[in-house]
């Protein structure tokens, strides 16, 4: 007999914490998905696929292997890496995910893309987590600014829009009028409100409380740091400085670091080079022509 939704997700909400605990996460933090598929056996690689999501070739040699398409946005990206890595842990079999807008009505309800999108999205954002981001930061997801919510995202390494639907659909802790209100909200938008100006690739907004992971950011990106924080390191730059914020570009790939001594706050910056192809734990290696 067919399992039925409710029964899959709370398998797929399931599974997903408990993996998260096997690779030494505890269920408040923010995750690299990367960095746990590596953890946990799962080869990641960047490839310039057109037409795809992502791949999960679970016969690949010398360990099963994920592909993420290098030409989606970071936070699809990193939903995709785990959705694949739903499918490993549900020996799916191989998988390629064709592009979610482009997926046909026959398709829209396929069990084990559902399980593997539930998968995902409780590997990045499990309800302690989000209730904990929201609880350090004094907010409340019933009444914040879309700005807020918009920050929460890139903290969870995902979409704004994947975020709020994750909060009304799964999590419930907004109802659906909230989210419809969020979602009214381009991303785009935020950003240009954020930064005060057209902000052509993606921003960052880190605080004092982001302090479970690196910050992951692509070449070009904007990040948005607590005022008077100062950074080491070729590959971001300090392009604004207020009272009120540092403004830091990311330069070239590498890894650098933010610092401000007077919150007692520290985190390591990952710049990626934008639209990179290769191994997931290779990515913020310096290239050849950025050292010379």
């Amino acid at each position: 007999m067919s399992q039925s939704r409710r029964q899959l997700a709370q398998i797929a909400i399931s599974r997903a914490l408990r993996v998260r605990k096997a690779a030494g996460y505890s269920l408040r933090c923010a995750i690299s998905a990367y960095d746990l598929c590596e953890r946990l056996g799962v080869a990641v690689w960047f490839s310039d696929i057109p037409s795809m999501e992502g791949v999960y070739i679970p016969d690949a040699k010398p360990r099963p292997a994920i592909l993420v398409s290098s030409l989606r946005p970071a936070g699809r990206q990193s939903v995709t890496c785990g959705h694949e890595m739903g499918h490993h842990v549900f020996e799916h079999g191989e998988q390629w995910d064709e592009i979610v807008e482009q997926r046909t009505e026959a398709r829209r309800f396929d069990p084990k893309e559902y399980q593997a999108d539930l998968f995902s999205a409780a590997l990045h954002m499990p309800k302690i987590a989000v209730n904990h981001a929201l609880n350090r930061r004094g907010l409340d997801a019933r009444t914040c600014p879309a700005e807020s919510v918009y920050a929460l995202a890139k903290y969870f390494g995902v979409g704004y829009g994947t975020l709020v639907t994750h909060m009304a659909r799964t999590l419930n802790i907004i109802d659906s009028d909230r989210a419809d209100e969020l979602l009214r909200h381009q991303p785009k938008d935020i950003r240009a409100r954020l930064l005060g100006k057209t902000c052509p690739d993606d921003l960052i907004v880190a605080d004092v409380h982001w302090t479970d992971r690196a910050i992951d950011v692509q070449v070009g990106d904007m990040i948005v740091l607590p005022a008077g924080t100062g950074i080491e390191g070729r590959c971001i730059s300090i392009i604004e400085e207020s009272s009120t914020r540092s403004l830091v570009k990311a330069e070239m790939p590498g890894i650098g670091r933010a610092a401000n001594d007077s919150l007692g706050w520290a985190a390591y910056v990952r710049v990626m080079r934008k639209d990179y192809v290769g191994r997931a734990p290779l990515r913020f290696d310096e290239e050849v022509d950025d050292v010379e």
